[in-house]
């Protein structure tokens, strides 16, 4: 499930930060802010 958000996070936000750092999860925290 980790793994599957941080995708859809990534995909809404795609201007914020590419979808290179998505495997961690640091994108993740940034979004939620």
């Amino acid at each position: 499930i980790d793994g599957d958000k941080p995708d859809h996070d990534d995909d809404t936000h795609p201007d914020d930060e590419p979808p290179q750092p998505p495997r961690g999860g640091r994108p993740a925290l940034r979004v939620v802010k």
